[in-house]
């Protein structure tokens, strides 16, 4: 969950794999995340945009 705090972000499989989730797992955070406009919408990766980071602990609730 710390990787959504790097400017940079991380790759949606380093998250899982980190969070030991199944694959599918992650996708209602992501897509709630996004329509939120909290979360880019980059395949494959995980970055908080820069309100996400204003609201990084909200953020982090969804994919808890």
């Amino acid at each position: 969950m710390n990787a959504l705090r790097l400017l940079d972000g991380t790759t949606v499989e380093t998250f899982r794999s980190a969070r030991r989730a199944a694959r599918g797992a992650i996708g209602a955070a992501r897509a709630a995340a996004a329509a939120r406009r909290w979360l880019s919408t980059e395949p494959g990766r995980l970055r908080a945009t820069p309100s996400g980071l204003e609201r990084l602990n909200k953020l982090l609730e969804l994919f808890a």
